[in-house]
């Protein structure tokens, strides 16, 4: 915009822009990225099962039946029911 004077012959005179010099706005922003670098590293752990066999003696009942026969000669009988040994 252009300032405008009015002199005495009513001409019109055109006045020099006024500049005012301001200080610069400075601003600042930070970004933040976030890189994440993995290294695999081998982790051994040893799991160990011990089978321990426990032997019981347990005394288990079996009956076991033995027969045995005798043969025995027997004198006779008589009618009478003697009975005569020859001793």
């Amino acid at each position: 915009m252009m300032n405008q004077m009015n002199n005495q012959n009513g001409c019109v005179k055109e006045c020099p822009p006024t500049y005012t010099e301001c200080k610069p706005i400075e601003s600042c922003s930070k970004q933040v990225i976030n890189q994440y670098h993995y290294t695999k590293q081998p982790y051994i752990h040893t799991f160990v099962t011990e089978v321990v066999h426990h032997h019981v003696l347990q005394n288990e009942f079996i009956p076991r039946y033995v027969t045995s026969e005798k043969h025995v000669n027997e004198p006779t009988q008589n009618s009478c029911g003697n009975n005569n040994f020859n001793r």
